[in-house]
């Protein structure tokens, strides 16, 4: 897939990783710039500043919601002045690679879990962990991408509770009217990297 073969409106991310964090910006496509660019909504910090991505490696994912997420591994962000307007571009030669969401590792647990979203609380249901994020089922339909949130749950074995930390990547609508929130770790705890190691080998055993 080409970047200018994203749908106008479409929303993207771009990831910034170094050594230590890693940061994603959600934007919207506005129109294509030939064969290998497009043009985006202009990427905002907190207080309003357009953010500079010169000197940064930065990759460009892309999901339509049905089938496989596609990614550019490597592109170019920069912000033009076109007649008098400030425009952001992306722009690659490379074409995007599909990626197999089930690649990643998933530990199913159905488990109930508290979540916290700041002032709010609520009961929900913590579908599984694994090696990048995790996921709950939730009846509230207030909760939106980039949301950050806490949930604690106590699991069977042993007891042991432990805390997840993430933010919303992925909303989906299920059949019984609840929603899905898919979420990446923001940081993930020694306990809960043993608790997956453990799963994975008993798995293989």
């Amino acid at each position: 897939m080409r970047l200018n073969e994203i749908p106008r409106h479409a929303e993207i991310v771009l990831t910034v990783k170094d050594s230590s964090t890693t940061l994603d910006f959600r934007t919207r496509v506005r129109d294509v710039i030939g064969e290998n660019g497009i043009w985006v909504d202009i990427i905002k910090d907190g207080k309003g500043r357009s953010v500079s991505f010169t000197g940064v490696p930065v990759s460009l994912s892309y999901y339509s919601g049905s089938g496989k997420p596609v990614v550019w591994s490597l592109v170019t962000v920069k912000l033009l002045k076109v007649g008098g307007e400030l425009k952001q571009a992306i722009v690659t030669s490379v074409e995007g690679e599909e990626i197999n969401r089930r690649r990643v590792y998933r530990q199913k647990i159905n488990l109930p879990g508290a979540v916290d979203y700041g002032a709010n609380q609520e009961e929900v249901m913590v579908r599984d962990v694994g090696s990048t994020g995790f996921s709950f089922v939730s009846d509230g339909k207030g909760t939106r991408h980039g949301t950050s949130i806490m949930i604690v749950c106590t699991y069977q074995d042993g007891e042991t509770q432990i805390t997840l930390n993430g933010k919303i990547v992925r909303v989906q609508d299920l059949d019984d009217g609840k929603i899905c929130y898919g979420c990446k770790f923001i940081g993930r705890t020694d306990l809960l990297n043993k608790y997956i190691r453990r799963k994975k080998r008993e798995e293989k055993s």
